[in-house]
């Protein structure tokens, strides 16, 4: 309920990421003098002034659904998994944390691929001038998205880019838990009150080292899902990606793989700070079991 709530404030963070992320793709850098968007502010600015706040919110209803499934794995399955590889009555060690968040980040990331593929998909879709970045598939809407998907490209083409995914949320999940957790509890056994002040403050810092680490996974996997396909399902500029990364340095360099950085971290900082905030209020009260009271 907490990613929930939170995306809604987010989203137009991730459509411009998603943008920004799609911008000059596997071209060469002098080529890319006249790309449309000049940093992050601008694409947000431009998005607005062509498509209106809808188009800021593109692919809502399909992140609101995509944070719900994600996020029962990825933050539900955390405390369960490290409660399992450490039975002591100590601190866990940062390296079980790690290990936690990396299993529950991976399996998130697999089981929501589908909706990641359709997210993509419907921010990159734009109008006017905007429509120039990125391959445009022409999404109308969530329900209608996922059976085209699966219509036209299968089972298989529903997990396109998955191993990217996976390795992405695996990465960022390891860290920014790890971080989140480590520095609540470090913070609390300091004498800070264990309140909306600490649990902020950890998710600011978690965000950074989360972004760091999953960006160029981000990067990576935006451009595998979103590419155009041929009859076959088989993507038309990338193979894999692994491929996809290649081109991608090879083309534009390494700066590259942290395109839309800013964005993701605008994104990141506020949704996972709400998503923390709401997560430990929930964690505090335990509503559902007020209700067998």
């Amino acid at each position: 309920m907490s990613a929930m709530i939170a995306v809604v404030f987010t989203n137009p963070f991730d459509c411009v990421k998603t943008r920004m992320q799609l911008q000059g793709e596997l071209m060469k850098k002098d080529a890319q003098l006249q790309m449309r968007y000049a940093n992050t502010l601008d694409c947000g600015r431009k998005t607005f002034e062509v498509e209106g706040i809808r188009g800021l919110q593109r692919g809502l209803s399909t992140a609101i659904v995509r944070e719900a499934v994600l996020n029962c794995f990825r933050v539900g399955a955390f405390e369960p998994i490290l409660s399992v590889i450490h039975t002591e009555d100590t601190s866990p060690p940062a390296y079980k944390r790690m290990m936690a968040g990396l299993c529950s980040g991976m399996t998130a990331a697999f089981a929501s691929n589908p909706l990641d593929l359709l997210k993509v998909r419907m921010q990159a879709q734009a109008e006017g001038a905007n429509a120039a970045v990125g391959y445009q598939h022409g999404h109308t809407g969530f329900i209608s998205g996922q059976i085209r998907i699966f219509q036209e490209e299968g089972v298989r083409g529903a997990w396109r880019g998955a191993s990217a995914s996976v390795a992405r949320l695996g990465a960022g999940s390891a860290s920014q838990l790890t971080v989140y957790s480590s520095l609540k509890e470090h913070l609390v056994g300091d004498g800070w009150t264990d309140g909306p002040r600490v649990h902020v403050f950890c998710s600011v810092v978690a965000v950074f080292a989360g972004t760091m680490c999953m960006q160029p996974f981000d990067v990576v996997r935006t451009r595998v899902m979103n590419q155009a396909f041929d009859a076959q399902g088989r993507g038309l500029m990338y193979v894999s990606p692994i491929d996809c990364c290649i081109k991608t340095v090879t083309s534009e360099g390494p700066a590259a793989l942290y395109k839309g950085f800013a964005a993701h971290y605008l994104r990141g900082a506020p949704h996972v700070t709400l998503l923390f905030v709401i997560l430990e209020q929930f964690k505090k009260y335990r509503p559902l079991d007020m209700l067998h009271t």
